[in-house]
């Protein structure tokens, strides 16, 4: 005798009339063994799975819409399916980056970064490099948001990545010179020398001080590698240049012939 999946329905329907939830699920279950690939029936098995209180059961439904749309390219309908699945599973990242592709595919980039965002915020801690990944994305998005770059350059310090960090911060740096922002790109290329001090961003660090009119801060770059640069002629150059802003023309006169 064949199954009838019509009258299985009828029958779960007069169930659930009854209140006779477990034996709804029973019969939905049946017919979603006869046809796996329904989708309203694997639905309709999650939402019975949630009301009995099987999360764990009602997830693995869901995954397994969410997939197929997604396979199929039926973003717009997958998008409410992990709004479910992230309800019930608020800590899981790798939910949050598979909502912001839908979001994305359905050219919904506003609603994907905040996802993305919430993702970079569940990894910074346990699983820096993969925060990293997302916060590049985010960066891709956004490209003119700068505080986008400044928060990667900041995950980088933290996972303790000293040499990708000091590159991030002069990244930083450079686009805040280029748009006039002075004092955030010198303070931009002194975080840099916290993660990697080298004689080079010393140079750029008290240029940059130079640029924002702070000749005394740049003197106190100067002055760290002066004595083992002394025969360096950028660094005469600079140091006679600080010495002049503050006033002591003579002593730089000289510094300017040692140059």
């Amino acid at each position: 005798m064949s199954f009838n999946a019509q009258q299985e329905e009828q029958k779960a329907i007069n169930f659930l009339n009854q209140g006779r939830t477990e034996e709804a699920l029973k019969s939905y279950k049946l017919m979603l063994r006869n046809d796996p690939r329904n989708r309203r029936v694997r639905k309709t098995v999650a939402d019975l799975c949630l009301k009995l209180g099987n999360a764990r059961e009602a997830e693995q439904h869901l995954i397994s819409i969410a997939e197929a749309d997604v396979k199929e390219r039926n973003f717009k309908i997958a998008i409410p399916i992990y709004r479910e699945l992230i309800k019930l599973k608020p800590k899981d990242y790798e939910l949050q980056i598979e909502m912001a592709d839908c979001l994305l595919n359905d050219e919904r980039d506003i609603e994907a970064l905040v996802h993305l965002k919430n993702a970079v915020g569940m990894t910074q801690r346990r699983n820096p490099e993969i925060a990293q990944e997302i916060q590049n994305r985010i960066i891709g998005l956004n490209p003119g948001e700068l505080s986008e770059r400044r928060t990667f350059a900041e995950l980088l310090e933290a996972a303790n990545w000293s040499d990708k960090a000091s590159d991030a911060w002069k990244e930083f740096a450079e686009i805040n010179r280029k748009i006039g922002k002075s004092k955030e790109a010198a303070r931009s290329i002194e975080k840099a020398i916290q993660q990697r001090d080298t004689w080079e961003t010393r140079i750029e660090a008290a240029q940059a001080r130079f640029d924002s009119r702070e000749p005394r801060r740049a003197l106190g770059h100067l002055q760290v590698i002066y004595k083992d640069f002394i025969r360096e002629s950028k660094v005469l150059a600079l140091l006679a240049t600080g010495i002049q802003r503050v006033g002591h023309e003579d002593k730089a006169k000289l510094l300017w012939l040692e140059a």
